[in-house]
């Protein structure tokens, strides 16, 4: 393009450029962003505007906090030329000697599409298993120390040098970063350009889109966003559905559903405790990868190839996906949403230990005395380790 650019400019001196009409009904269109939602996207890293939307359709309705308006919103009709791929990102929040190696032997079967999100703290009991990962040749990356986030700075960058501490034990350098608990903010993007880390995943900020790059301050960040389709198969058991078959559907449905709106189609899942999860995630690589031929890629792998342009595809025009996809808003109700909100806005978690927090004496106070209460109102109910959507 440059050197026509020189070419013409030549020609047009010398009174040599031929002028040709453009033809209209070959010409392609791009969308620039609205004023309105470029402010709207900007704020929306800064105010943190994750809502709650349901999935699914009224046969297996789930809920999920998701980003409010994802960027597939007004990138409708805009040119892709990236191949069909695939790729599993898989969140380990939790390790479960019964069920991990399940998972992992569906993993390994499909190594070649996984990224494995480690959250450091609760494989501190098995380290073997992170280990073993990194010698079998795993995409290796970051789910924080703690399984929480926060919304200031020094917080999260507390909790991201816990967790690279974590890694380096095994001499594993991360560039990749999934943020617990669906809360991707300006403290957190913060932390992740010092840190350097190439690229993170929150569909908190972006889902069922192409890759983008946040923007904030006037700026646009190098931190790559590589946006998920947002439903984990925890969520359907979590809702009582347990039809794996329907599940199935489901997720075929949404990898046939990115593929039709020139999405890359990324899932993810956990390391649950729920026995059906392995046979659900190895169902969708299957369909994805065998029976469809999509091309595995993991996310480290997929960010080198997203910033060097390295491959060639045929060019298609991005849609919108359906809304049992895309989700629709909906509500927890008023008293739920009152606390919800409270929580968020006092940062109230029960994981993080008082000694690591960032925080002021007064506010550590606070925190300990409602942690306290917060222990005497759930005492005897039955714990499900961390929860896996912000839907509950």
């Amino acid at each position: 393009g440059a050197e026509k650019i020189v070419e013409t400019i030549r020609l047009m001196e010398k009174g040599q450029a031929k002028k040709i009409s453009q033809n209209e009904t070959e010409a392609r269109s791009y969308r620039s962003v609205p004023a309105s939602f470029a402010k709207e996207r900007v704020l929306g890293v800064l105010q943190e505007r994750a809502v709650l939307k349901s999935f699914g359709g009224a046969s297996l309705a789930i809920r999920e906090m998701v980003a409010e308006n994802p960027t597939i919103l007004f990138r409708k009709g805009c040119e892709t030329d990236y191949p069909n791929t695939f790729g599993l990102r898989i969140d380990a929040d939790e390790f479960h000697p019964e069920t991990f190696p399940d998972f992992m032997k569906v993993l390994e079967k499909y190594k070649k599409a996984v990224t494995i999100f480690f959250n450091a703290a609760s494989f501190e009991s098995a380290k073997d298993c992170v280990a073993d990962c990194a010698k079998r040749g795993f995409d290796i990356q970051s789910h924080s120390y703690y399984h929480t986030s926060y919304s200031d700075y020094p917080n999260n960058r507390m909790n991201y040098d816990k967790a690279e501490v974590f890694f380096k034990n095994f001499g594993i350098q991360v560039s990749g970063f999934a943020v617990p608990t669906g809360r991707f903010n300006a403290g957190l993007l913060k932390v992740l350009e010092d840190k350097g880390c190439r690229y993170s995943s929150d569909f908190s900020y972006d889902y069922l889109a192409p890759p983008s790059y946040p923007a904030q301050h006037g700026r646009f960040s190098e931190v790559l966003q590589i946006p998920v389709f947002p439903i984990s198969p925890e969520l359907f058991f979590e809702a009582g559905h347990f039809n794996d078959g329907a599940i199935n559907h489901y997720y075929a449905a949404a990898v046939d559903e990115m593929e039709r709106c020139g999405i890359p189609a990324f899932v993810y899942g956990h390391t649950s405790f729920y026995k059906n999860a392995p046979g659900i995630l190895d169902a969708v690589c299957d369909y994805a990868l065998n029976q469809k031929k999509l091309e595995p890629i993991t996310m480290t792998a997929f960010d080198r190839a997203w910033r060097t342009r390295c491959w060639r595809a045929q060019k298609r025009k991005l849609e919108l996906p359906r809304e049992e996809f895309l989700g629709k808003k909906t509500s927890r109700g008023f008293v739920k949403e009152i606390k919800f909100q409270v929580k968020r806005a006092f940062d109230f978690e029960t994981i993080t230990p008082l000694e690591d927090l960032r925080a002021s004496a007064a506010k550590k106070f606070l925190l300990r005395a409602f942690r306290g209460q917060n222990k005497i109102l759930n005492r005897g109910n039955k714990s499900a380790g961390y929860g896996y959507g912000q839907g509950a």
